[in-house]
C-alpha cells in the first residue's frame, strides 16, 4: 500500500513538471527520458531540486545545436527543410536522449 501511494505521487509531481510551461519540447522529452529510462538520475535531480533546470539547459542546448547544424548544412547545399529534419533526429538521439 505505501509503494501505491508513492507511486502516485510520483506520477502527480511528473505530470505537475511535465505540465510546466517553462519547459519546451525538448526539455518535456528529456524529462520523459529520465522519467522511463533513467530513473535513478531522474530521482538524484529531483531531490536535488536540479531536475527542471537539467531540462531547461538541455533544451537551451537543443535549439544551439540544431542552429548549428542547420546551418552548417545549407552552407553545403542542403535544403533548409531537410537540414532541419536531420537536425531534429540527431538531437533527439543525442542530445535528449530519448530514442
Amino acid at each position: 500500500m505505501y509503494t501505491n501511494i508513492l507511486d502516485t505521487l510520483r506520477k502527480i509531481l511528473f505530470i505537475k513538471i511535465i505540465a510546466d510551461d517553462s519547459l519546451g519540447q525538448y526539455g518535456k522529452m528529456r524529462l520523459e527520458y529520465l522519467y522511463n529510462k533513467k530513473y535513478g538520475l531522474y530521482k538524484e535531480l529531483l531531490c536535488s531540486g536540479e531536475l527542471v533546470s537539467h531540462c531547461k539547459y538541455v533544451q537551451a542546448q537543443t535549439f544551439v545545436m540544431k542552429k548549428n547544424i542547420i546551418d552548417k548544412y545549407v552552407k553545403l547545399g542542403y535544403s533548409y527543410i531537410s537540414c532541419s529534419k536531420a537536425a531534429e533526429e540527431i538531437i533527439i538521439s543525442n542530445l535528449v536522449g530519448y530514442k
